[in-house]
């Protein structure tokens, strides 16, 4: 019987655990009609751009797409449909970490989905999220990423980052001097292309990057722990209070799971409406700055 326990235990092993990465974390995705579907990124440095079946990754590639419901993946399926055969999909990816060196274009991460009803939330563990240096200056693009800097006049991009715990994707109309690519499967307000069996696949391009590699805002992003000066009492009972400075606008609270924390605001006394004890984030902008304060409220 000892035999048979360890044998089981043997098959468990080798089948059934995988090795947990440096970082990861999940993208909760949710259309206008309350429709969800999960993925997970993260970063390690054993971790390749393919599949890692050590992190647990998976590839679906030979499953096809769901005919009618709202479904999120990672594929290589945008350039696949112009230059051949996709070869992954999967829900997970574990990609080799450059923080601090190179994570730029070489980074990106292409999350697909389809049936959807827009806009489409997405949310993250902004905790996490926030905490890690390494990937603080994140951004989802819905546009190629590798043209966002480009010097072609008109282009139109529409970059969206992790700043403020949620993040809405939205199908907007650009304007009339945006740049194309010469194919007309490309949309490049909203990159997407076609399935084998003729259905529409929008593609998202994530792009991880840490604090200090971080192009595309025009002003700094500064992450403060609970000892800062600036939001005051930490911890705080009901209300907490914002240090006076010059231009202090967008003004927003989230808790650690990037939800919008209602407040009321008198002059520099802020009471947020929530009564659960926890850790909350208050980001806003000032002197020409974007600030994250992380305190807490008992």
């Amino acid at each position: 019987m000892k035999h048979v326990y360890l044998l089981l235990f043997m098959l468990i092993g080798a089948n059934g655990f995988s090795q947990i990465p440096e970082f990861e974390f999940q993208l909760y995705f949710e259309d206008a009609e309350g429709n969800k579907d999960t993925i997970t990124l993260g970063y390690d440095s054993l971790a390749t751009d393919g599949i890692d079946t050590i992190f647990g990754e998976i590839n679906t590639i030979e499953e096809p797409w769901s005919s009618d419901d709202f479904q999120v993946m990672i594929t290589d399926g945008y350039f696949a449909s112009i230059n051949g055969n996709a070869t992954y999909r999967t829900k997970k990816q574990i990609i080799e970490k450059h923080c601090g060196e190179s994570w730029a274009l070489w980074s990106t991460i292409f999350i697909d989905f389809k049936n959807a009803v827009f806009p489409v939330k997405i949310n993250f563990d902004y905790d996490a999220f926030m905490q890690n240096e390494c990937v603080r200056g994140s951004i989802i693009e819905t546009t190629e990423p590798d043209m966002l800097w480009d010097i072609l006049g008109g282009y139109y991009s529409n970059v969206k980052d992790f700043s403020s715990g949620e993040i809405f994707i939205d199908k907007a109309e650009p304007p009339g001097d945006y740049y194309f690519l010469p194919t007309s499967d490309y949309d490049f307000t909203y990159c997407h292309y076609q399935d084998d069996d003729g259905q529409t696949i929008h593609t998202l391009w994530f792009l991880f990057y840490d604090q200090y590699l971080y192009p595309t805002m025009n002003i700094d992003k500064i992450f403060l722990n609970e000892n800062s000066y600036l939001v005051y009492p930490i911890p705080f009972d009901e209300s907490f209070y914002i240090e006076e400075m010059e231009g202090l606008n967008n003004l927003k609270i989230h808790d650690v799971l990037g939800n919008d924390i209602y407040y009321q605001q008198t002059g520099n006394s802020i009471t947020p409406s929530t009564t659960a004890r926890g850790i909350y984030f208050v980001s806003f902008t000032a002197n020409g700055k974007f600030y994250t304060v992380k305190t807490i409220k008992r």
